[in-house]
């Protein structure tokens, strides 16, 4: 079985259908590339465009209130796609941990975000080195989330919703709204229907190249279920 301890983390944080871009992306080049190797804008944030963005299992033991500082596997694995990269890409490859500042730091000193070497995200890691198929060990989906809140979905699949909810511009009456109204059986169904076939249309783009890619659901409590 899948451990969490076994992987660093790629989340891609996109709506569904870019999702599915920047996975027939990676596919395509045969790596996860930095944005400026890809000719795209990084999305605003701490890294610089030349580094690729990790998460992993941390020991928070030495971290002081790390109630001011965010998650990786709270806020990203969560509710997006991640790509789990063995642990064993440390081993022949550079990967850097970020000074860690708060978000108040950030209120006071802007320019900590410009300098691309800080992270107000605790279990963030990075590296400026491309990360080959060799290296990807699966794919996990957050189906338990997609599946149970409807608000998770809808930010997944709506990009209108998605942008402002990244903005932190998501009204939270929207939200509550939507969790009202798409709480029923059917909306229950229709969500575990659309995660299936979700599933199925990335196995396809792995089953393209042969590569067998496993995919696996990613449960709030860390841990991993196997689908394919």
């Amino acid at each position: 079985m899948a451990s969490i301890n076994d992987f660093y983390f790629h989340s891609i944080i996109q709506d569904y259908t870019t999702t599915n871009l920047v996975l027939s992306s990676i596919i395509n080049t045969g790596a996860i590339k930095a944005p400026v190797k890809i000719d795209k804008e990084k999305r605003y944030g701490c890294h610089k465009e030349t580094d690729i963005c990790l998460s992993k299992i941390t020991d928070t033991s030495n971290i002081k209130d790390i109630t001011i500082y965010l998650s990786c596997f709270d806020f990203y694995m969560n509710n997006f796609t991640s790509i789990m990269v063995d642990k064993e890409f440390d081993k022949t490859h550079k990967i850097i941990k970020p000074k860690l500042v708060s978000m108040m730091d950030y209120a006071y000193e802007p320019d900590l975000i410009l300098s691309g070497d800080t992270t107000n995200i605790y279990d963030e890691y990075r590296t400026e080195d491309d990360i080959s198929l060799e290296y990807l060990k699966g794919v996990c989906i957050p189906s338990e989330h997609l599946i149970e809140d409807p608000a998770t979905f809808a930010i997944f699949i709506m990009k209108e919703l998605f942008d402002a909810y990244l903005a932190n511009t998501l009204d939270a009456n929207i939200i509550n709204m939507i969790r009202r109204d798409r709480s029923s059986l059917d909306d229950i169904n229709k969500r575990e229907e659309f995660v299936k076939k979700y599933v199925l249309e990335i196995k396809e783009m792995f089953d393209r190249i042969n590569i067998d890619m496993p995919i696996y659901d990613y449960n709030s409590d860390k841990t991993f279920v196997r689908k394919i």
